[in-house]
């Protein structure tokens, strides 16, 4: 968000205003939608609506298109840093854009696979949430074509300090997927920085990631 507010306002000579509004608070394995909607209607309910709405990330890109049409019907939107799945199938309409990506996380099982050719086990790290929610939905179908050479070990159900305990005691030839951390099962919250740094105290396995 704060990189495409700079070069917003550098673009224009009049203040835009942003507000911001989570869909998908942390900690929550699925908040209620109809709050949210009320209380979207109710702040601009006095005033103008939005110039442009933004989503950023795949569960607000959900939220807005299930609820276009109580949510600012006619402003455009943009939906940016989505993957496409979560746009669905239907086509966007006439004031509507995406800044869209495709992500194939099983292009790193073939590279975990080409340097560790002997690795039988892959144990995959996700936080829970909407976001992870839907990605454990799409990666154990991803991932059906190497259920004849690997077993996956999901986190899924475990608290952080179970995670921790699960990468630590891996068996031989195994390997981690690091997808994303954020909110574990028991609740809690473990940035990226912190969860990295105690897979490398911790971890019997090496740890393989797609992000920065």
């Amino acid at each position: 968000t704060a990189a495409f507010r700079a070069p917003l306002q550098d673009r224009t000579h009049d203040p835009v205003t942003l507000v911001e509004f989570v869909v998908a608070p942390a900690g929550f394995t699925e908040a209620p939608e109809q709050p949210m909607i009320d209380f979207l209607q109710s702040i601009f309910a006095d005033q103008q609506s939005p110039a442009l709405v933004v989503t950023v990330g795949g569960p607000a890109a959900a939220f807005v298109r299930r609820h276009r049409p109580r949510i600012f019907p006619t402003t455009p939107v943009l939906f940016s840093a989505v993957e496409k799945r979560y746009l669905g199938s239907a086509a966007l309409a006439s004031n509507e854009t995406s800044a869209s990506v495709s992500i194939d996380y099983t292009k790193v099982l073939g590279d975990i696979l080409q340097l560790l050719p002997d690795t039988r086990n892959v144990f995959v790290v996700t936080g829970t949430g909407p976001l992870n929610t839907f990605w454990y939905t799409e990666l154990q179908r991803n991932f059906a074509r190497y259920r004849d050479r690997l077993q996956f070990i999901w986190s899924v159900d475990l608290s952080y300090e179970q995670v921790l305990q699960q990468a630590a005691v891996l068996p031989r030839h195994s390997a981690i997927f690091y997808i994303s951390s954020g909110t574990f099962a028991t609740g809690g919250w473990q940035n990226e920085q912190r969860t990295l740094a105690d897979f490398s105290v911790r971890a019997n396995a090496p740890v393989f990631g797609v992000h920065g």
